[in-house]
């Protein structure tokens, strides 16, 4: 794991013959990008707060594209998948009381985090990263690998 300040996502894209760097972002946990229908790359990011961040080529950095969603003070592993319509839906796993994964969708103007969080397993061992997709419909699923029953758990919400 990264336990240093100066830690982040590197990325980088194929321009047919080598692959050109973008600037880290800093505060980034086990990266998972999400591409726009633009092509755009997308990311989830791990900092006080869950923010989500998206690629603008013309300033060549990784702008804010909502406001930071509140999460707990024990948390990691943020996940990020684009609904159809393009807004993005996160998932992250919680700690602070237990094993949870957390799920919330942006409206466009807000976070909405109807979902909740539900159990992810009661051991720590279980702090395994949560996959998140976005069907065509936009149902949202989670699957998450949980240790007590060496099994594979997948929720649609």
């Amino acid at each position: 794991g990264c336990l240093g300040v100066n830690c982040g996502i590197g990325s980088a894209f194929w321009r047919g013959i080598n692959w050109t760097p973008i600037p880290p972002q800093l505060g980034g946990d086990t990266p998972d990008p999400a591409l726009d229908s633009a092509g755009t790359p997308w990311l989830a990011v791990k900092s006080a707060d869950l923010q989500v961040v998206k690629w603008d080529r013309t300033m060549l950095n990784w702008p804010e594209a909502t406001t930071a969603l509140t999460t707990s003070a024990s948390w990691r592993s943020p996940r990020l998948a684009l609904a159809p319509n393009g807004s993005p839906v996160v998932a992250w796993l919680d700690t602070s009381n237990g094993v949870r994964i957390g799920v919330a969708r942006w409206t466009g103007t807000a976070w909405d985090t109807e979902f909740g969080q539900f159990n992810a397993g009661q051991i720590p061992a279980n702090d395994l990263v949560p996959e998140l997709v976005v069907a065509a419909r936009g149902n949202i699923w989670i699957a998450q690998r949980e240790r007590t029953t060496a099994q594979d758990v997948a929720s649609k919400y």
